[in-house]
């Protein structure tokens, strides 16, 4: 099998493959981040927010305490 990126001829095997978490395509170690072949970052972004929102819910009180 070879990288997905357009133009690379090298061939990727299961001690150098990487997966891409966004586009799900295999690539060699130059190309493997989604900076190098280039994935949507956007897609990127909004992955991780919701990823963070999961972590960190909203905490309301429910009344106000005077001291």
């Amino acid at each position: 099998m070879k990288c997905k990126f357009e133009g690379c001829r090298k061939k990727v095997t299961e001690f150098n493959d990487f997966t891409c978490s966004t586009c799900e395509k295999l690539y060699c170690s130059l190309h493997r981040l989604s900076m190098d072949h280039a994935c949507d970052n956007d897609k990127i972004k909004e992955k991780h927010i919701e990823k963070i929102k999961k972590q960190n819910p909203v905490i309301v009180a429910d009344k106000m305490v005077r001291i």
